[in-house]
């Protein structure tokens, strides 16, 4: 049985069994990369971006004496970038990962280039003045300021957005 759509193009006319052919080919492929996913391996790619990217990070504010807040986004792209490598996800779960991945990179990389920065001020080697700071709550908190978390929430979405593969988006 033939239904003619209302075009003039040949390709137009389908039959009732193309819409089943196409789900049935979508669930097949959904369960093929489902089977290909790790999580395992998504923690690890997740940790190793955001590592990666903190060093890079604060040796180049340590490096110049700036902080660029930008640069923090950087930390959500490598973050998604480790993910998407070695989780193969395409679930929202690594999305998850990703961001997780990307606020606790953006905290290290921010802390550790204050760390550097603070270090070369006080005319001390790094490992030094981490041993003299007397509390590090104190120090963490007074570090932060609120335009610092308006970064992390783009860093945030990007590792969240682009450490999975949606499925949907490619059909």
């Amino acid at each position: 049985m033939g239904v003619q759509a209302r075009s003039s193009s040949p390709e137009a006319t389908l039959s009732a069994g193309d819409d089943v052919d196409l789900n049935a080919k979508f669930e097949q492929e959904e369960q093929r990369v489902r089977g290909e996913e790790n999580h395992l391996g998504g923690w690890i790619g997740g940790a190793l971006g955001a590592v990666v990217a903190a060093l890079i990070i604060g040796f180049v504010a340590a490096a110049f004496h700036v902080w660029i807040r930008w640069l923090s986004i950087a930390i959500g792209f490598a973050v998604a970038i480790g993910v998407r490598r070695l989780g193969h996800g395409s679930s929202k779960q690594f999305g998850v990962i990703g961001a997780t991945w990307s606020f606790i990179g953006c905290i290290v990389s921010y802390h550790l280039a204050w760390i550097f920065v603070l270090a070369r001020e006080q005319g001390m080697p790094v490992m030094e003045f981490i041993q003299s700071v007397e509390s590090w709550s104190n120090f963490i908190i007074d570090v932060l300021g609120p335009r610092d978390f308006a970064i992390y929430v783009a860093a945030v979405a990007a590792g969240y957005k682009f450490s999975y593969n949606n499925l949907s988006d490619q059909y």
